[in-house]
């Protein structure tokens, strides 16, 4: 039987939390000094998680493909003439052949907008946008920037709940209920930091870094992302100058759109 995608979603979700709960008992059989096992797992666990969030891509392009070429038979089905099955048959070799030749198109593309950004000197900096360009603009988007302090991807979410007309508030705000939601579940997010030595947080260090993402200028990353889309209950898309990355696929709502750029500003990511 054909999985729906309501199954598949509920699956990736499943198959998350799996594999969160795996290395969960895996780092609780390690004693607190055993900083080197407890960074090798943690390092293994993300390892994981991005295969699998990978494959869970790979399934929803599939399954988007799968129903694109379901609609264009039922098109073909709705038209009364003879051989059917034969045009059927036609229209889905039709369809494959299009999408193959779209995926040939846009990575020529990005060949040819790389090729010539080299051939002409162009900077890391214009090629990384030449690349996100290509991805978004089919969809309708643009890049809206964002002042670039620490603040940036705060400043960059509350943007996006103003545009979709979400909620109005600031990067204060924001800053503030990630920090309270970190401080809540710390068990989901303290496994994924370390100081700057390479060590586990203890509880103290947790509680200061928690009082940083609320009240710094420190720059947000994936774990302050993760709290995100549980604070906000929605997935958010981050276009990249490779594929997108999907958070929270398996919530049913419109995703929230970022880019992050590597090279855009000297000082960095």
């Amino acid at each position: 039987m054909d999985e729906t995608e309501e199954q598949m979603l509920s699956r990736h979700e499943r198959e998350l939390q799996e594999l969160k709960e795996k290395f969960a008992v895996l780092l609780g059989q390690f004693k607190p000094n055993e900083k080197k096992k407890i960074q090798n797992t943690q390092k293994q666990h993300q390892k994981e998680e991005d295969e699998l969030l990978e494959i869970h891509q790979q399934d929803i392009i599939d399954m988007k493909l799968s129903k694109m070429s379901t609609q264009e038979e039922k098109k073909v089905e709705k038209q009364p003439k003879e051989n059917e099955d034969e045009k059927r048959a036609k229209k889905r070799e039709q369809n494959k052949k299009k999408t193959e030749k779209k995926k040939e198109k846009l990575e020529k593309q990005r060949e040819e907008a790389i090729r010539d950004l080299k051939q002409s000197g162009g900077s890391e900096r214009d090629k990384e946008l030449v690349l996100i360009k290509k991805t978004i603009e089919p969809l309708g988007l643009s890049i809206v920037e964002i002042e670039s302090d620490g603040h940036c991807l705060y400043r960059a979410v509350a943007h996006q709940l103003k545009e979709k007309n979400i909620e109005e508030t600031d990067f204060k705000q924001i800053r503030k209920r990630v920090a309270n939601h970190m401080r809540k579940h710390k068990d989901d997010f303290i496994h994924f930091l370390e100081t700057s030595s390479g060590d586990m947080m203890t509880d103290q260090e947790y509680n200061k870094y928690c009082d940083r993402v609320e009240s710094s200028a420190d720059w947000g990353g994936q774990v302050e992302l993760l709290a995100l889309v549980n604070v906000l209950n929605l997935p958010i898309r981050i276009f990249t100058s490779g594929p997108p990355i999907e958070m929270g696929e398996h919530i049913k709502a419109d995703p929230i759109t970022l880019s992050f750029h590597r090279n855009y500003y000297a000082l960095g990511e």
